[in-house]
């Protein structure tokens, strides 16, 4: 989505506590970098709204304060889960099919015959 990231994210063992840290670093490190990434090469109106977005502990805020984390516990709930991601970005009108968003994993999913992207995919096996 162009405004926002939506991701299935395993980890090792089931612990929400640890999944929660790795998620929040990962908004950490990422968010430092886009916003230093849009500092340098795009005009000057992103850099304010990632200021005007910041809170009082922080300079600048790329991510929007909360997330939504779910513990994916059945192959029917990861099913589900899997469904929204890919059928987002047709609900909101940006492509007729789900396989045709650049990067997600739709097109891996959901073709007959799997299209190049740029997503690096795994296989689960439940």
């Amino acid at each position: 989505m162009p405004t926002h990231f939506h991701a299935i994210v395993f980890y090792q063992q089931i612990d929400p506590e640890a999944l929660r840290a790795t998620l929040i670093d990962f908004r950490k490190f990422t968010g430092r970098r886009l916003s230093e990434y849009c500092l340098a090469h795009m005009p000057g109106h992103f850099q304010e709204a990632f200021v005007g977005s910041a809170g009082k502990d922080r300079n600048h805020r790329f991510w929007q304060p909360t997330f939504h984390p779910e513990q994916i516990e059945t192959e029917a709930f990861w099913a589900q889960k899997l469904d929204y991601l890919h059928k987002n970005r047709c609900r909101k009108g940006l492509v007729r099919r789900a396989e045709h968003w650049r990067f997600s994993s739709a097109s891996w999913w959901l073709a007959d015959h799997p299209e190049a992207n740029d997503v690096v995919l795994t296989a689960i096996d439940w």
